[in-house]
């Protein structure tokens, strides 16, 4: 906040420690405190003023010039002006129950501090998912690979559409990042000749061993 006290005329940081809301602030004169963000082109974002409450900004520009975080729209109102509620006490409590979603992970902050994850980082472990995404899919928020198979569960997810609780997905022994491994390498080279079962380059005995430890099954 100190940040933004070197920016704000002395009208403007009265208003802002006056136990108001961010309703109250003049976003005029918020803006032109930072005239070079006119020009920067950009989607409006949401800014956080006051604890749980906030305004909306024509770009991030100026977010960066007033050293503010970007924060979830609902601490904003569709009109712009700031503390977003629906419970019309202007506190930013979009759902009502006492407490903000600072990160925007869709986990308010009494939820992530029962998780043991970062309330100020969307996605605490790095992995892709966001929290949230992560209470959904039943992954552990505080650990990339859940099921320990060498795989995020971001790329799990996202990607490979295999389970990240569970190692094999398909259940045929090997672990998803093997089956990963394997379809990412291809079909293995063809012999250099018909005999050369193992496919080590040369006939030998072990080609013979090899057939007969076939002998007796039945093809497909």
């Amino acid at each position: 906040m100190k940040q933004l006290f070197a920016f704000l005329t002395p009208a403007l940081v009265l208003t802002l420690t006056s136990n108001t809301v961010a309703q109250d602030i003049n976003v005029d004169s918020l803006l032109a405190t930072c005239p070079a963000c006119a020009a920067v082109e950009g989607d409006s974002v949401c800014i956080m003023i006051l604890e749980g409450s906030g305004v909306q900004v024509p770009n991030a520009c100026y977010a960066e010039c007033l050293g503010l975080p970007t924060v979830g729209p609902w601490f904003c109102d569709d009109d712009g002006t700031g503390g977003g509620d629906n419970d019309g006490t202007g506190d930013g409590d979009a759902d009502g129950d006492g407490v903000g979603d600072d990160d925007g992970d869709g986990l308010t902050d009494t939820e992530e501090g029962d998780l043991g994850t970062d309330p100020e980082d969307s996605d605490t472990d790095d992995d892709g998912l966001t929290d949230g995404e992560e209470v959904a899919e039943g992954t552990d928020a505080n650990n990339q690979d859940t099921d320990g198979d060498g795989l995020s569960d971001g790329l799990e997810v996202g990607v490979f559409d295999t389970d990240p609780t569970n190692a094999d997905t398909d259940g045929n022994g090997l672990s998803d990042a093997l089956d990963i491994a394997a379809q990412l390498a291809g079909p293995p080279a063809p012999p250099l000749c018909e005999g050369d079962l193992n496919a080590d380059g040369s006939v030998s005995v072990s080609d013979i061993l090899q057939l007969l430890g076939q002998f007796g099954n039945t093809c497909e």
